[in-house]
């Protein structure tokens, strides 16, 4: 059932990505990063929502959208 919730918490976000200042973007990035890591501890690495690579992909975007060009630099 929680895997219904988060689902529809994280699509509308991921829609307004595009719009909106760098700031507003970073927030939107932190609440699906929370999400993501929220999910992930209460459903475990095996489940179909999130995964270390959704994650990480988030942590990218956030890390280049704080004005940083190489997120590898930080990631594994």
């Amino acid at each position: 059932m929680h895997a219904i919730g988060m689902r529809k918490w994280i699509v509308p976000l991921m829609l307004g990505l595009g719009t909106g200042t760098r700031q507003e973007k970073i927030q939107t990035l932190g609440l699906i990063l929370k999400e993501q890591k929220e999910g992930l501890a209460q459903l475990g690495p095996n489940n179909p929502i999130v995964d270390l690579a959704k994650i990480r992909h988030t942590l990218g975007k956030l890390i280049n959208e704080s004005g940083f060009k190489n997120d590898e630099a930080f990631l594994w």
